[in-house]
């Protein structure tokens, strides 16, 4: 989970939310679900989400950077 809010940070600091807005969007609603996953205690959930929010918040940093 912490690696899914640093890449999603490090995106936001990059600029992604301005060049990849609908990307950085569906990767902070998969962090959101992640992380009422892990309250309600559906750790394969929370996982699973996670890693999809970190993978796309890598592509839009990596997209945004690229294209500076």
């Amino acid at each position: 989970m912490s690696d899914a809010r640093q890449a999603l940070r490090a995106a936001q600091d990059s600029g992604a939310m301005e060049s990849a807005p609908a990307m950085m969007a569906k990767a902070e609603r998969l962090m959101q679900k992640a992380e009422r996953s892990l309250e309600a205690g559906e750790y394969r959930a929370a996982r699973k989400n996670a890693e999809e929010a970190r993978s796309l918040a890598i592509e839009a940093r990596q997209m945004t950077v690229r294209g500076k």
